[in-house]
């Protein structure tokens, strides 16, 4: 009841899976940032991220319309140079 509709509805719509299933261990908050971004900035979008770090394994990279392009492993980027 002190949820924000917008928030109750997507807990609804995820509770309609099972906990064992994939879909069930899927989260809806992810970091995506455009495809030029730097290695730097998208460590920092990390940082500015407001749910659990923990969460992170990949940063996605989209177009300007949101369609994704890519998929950067947090390892990968680890190791990469800013």
């Amino acid at each position: 009841e002190e949820m924000e509709p917008e928030e109750r509805q997507e807990v609804k719509d995820l509770l309609e899976f099972s906990e064992h299933s994939a879909a069930g261990r899927m989260t809806t908050n992810y970091i995506a940032v455009p495809g030029d971004t730097t290695v730097a900035q998208a460590v920092q979008a990390l940082r500015n991220f407001d749910d659990d770090p923990e969460t992170v394994t990949a940063i996605y990279l989209v177009e300007q319309e949101g369609a994704l392009t890519g998929v950067v492993p947090l390892a990968r980027l680890l190791l990469a140079l800013p």
